[in-house]
């Protein structure tokens, strides 16, 4: 009897921290937030970029060089692009690759909205020179 009510009361315990962790708000990231707004990445700006073109391209201020990357920095840059994903919690839950070839990149996979799109991108755009993501 005395194991039974230990048991409920860990129980409740429990379940009162889980509800406490999920009404809790999280922070934003608004750094990520207003660089999104300043690539124009934000869910109407991908909306109507895939409406018009058929996929969301975003380069660098600078130029990127004519000679082309070597095969260890596209493995370096896919790499590090898809650790930023992961350690996205907003993105880790979705499919998202990335594959370089010559220093461009391209994330390819399956999210939720226009908004994951937008974060994928930002996330991704500060470790290269050329971007390209399709939905």
């Amino acid at each position: 009897m005395m194991k039974s009510i230990i048991f409920l009361l860990i129980g409740v315990i429990i379940g009162a921290g889980a509800i406490l962790f999920l009404i809790t708000e999280q922070p934003e990231d608004d750094g990520l937030e207003a660089k999104m707004e300043a690539l124009e990445l934000r869910a109407e700006d991908i909306q109507q970029e895939l409406a018009e073109q058929g996929e969301v391209v975003r380069r660098k201020a600078r130029e990127v060089s004519d000679e082309a990357l070597d095969t260890a920095d596209d493995v370096r840059i896919t790499a590090t692009v898809e650790a930023r994903l992961a350690s996205d919690s907003e993105l880790s839950v979705f499919d998202i690759s990335a594959s370089t070839s010559e220093g461009r990149v391209t994330l390819t996979g399956s999210v939720e909205s226009p908004e994951h799109v937008g974060r994928a991108t930002a996330l991704a755009l500060p470790a290269l020179p050329d971007l390209l993501s399709y939905s």
